[in-house]
């Protein structure tokens, strides 16, 4: 997707009217703007059509959030994503939009990644904090249960371990 820097006059007019001119029913509680047009399967609203002169009248897609970040709050800045603070993809509403990192985008929502970093204990009760914390590039783990397990391997198969190795465990 190419990065929009300005919309069209004409096309901010009818991505206006899909969000303020939307029927009574799609305003839900909290004041959320549901996009009326096209939605994806994950629930996000696609503008699709053209937009500027970069697309050379080609017909494109666009998130509408983007769209509505971009006609209400100016450019998105490199780098950052729009987060939806309601937590509802398909709002177009520029107050309930904020330009985030992608870190602190998926660390608000309700991801895998959000809740595993709101552990700090491992399962048998350790504390995730700095001496005890092993990090690496598929997540974190626990020292001190790394060191139990070691010890159980080595007990279990004192054949498959070097002697060297023996001593440590």
């Amino acid at each position: 997707m190419s990065k929009i820097v300005e919309i069209p006059a004409r096309i901010e007019q009818r991505v206006r009217e899909r969000i303020y001119h939307a029927p009574a029913n799609a305003v839900m509680p909290g004041d959320c703007h549901l996009w009326m047009g096209v939605r994806k399967n994950n629930g996000y609203g696609i503008y699709y059509g053209v937009i500027g002169w970069r697309d050379a009248g080609r017909y494109v897609q666009r998130y509408a959030h983007r769209l509505s970040y971009l006609i209400h709050r100016g450019p998105i800045p490199d780098g950052l994503d729009i987060d939806h603070l309601c937590r509802t993809p398909a709002c177009v509403n520029p107050d309930h939009l904020e330009a985030v990192t992608r870190r602190e985008n998926l660390l608000r929502g309700d991801t895998i990644t959000a809740r595993n970093a709101a552990k700090t204990h491992c399962p048998q009760g350790h504390a995730y904090d700095g001496p005890n914390t092993h990090h690496r590039a598929s997540g974190r783990s626990c020292r001190a249960c790394g060191r139990a397990r070691r010890r159980a391997y080595v007990a279990r198969y004192p054949d498959r371990v070097r002697e060297s190795k023996r001593r440590s465990a």
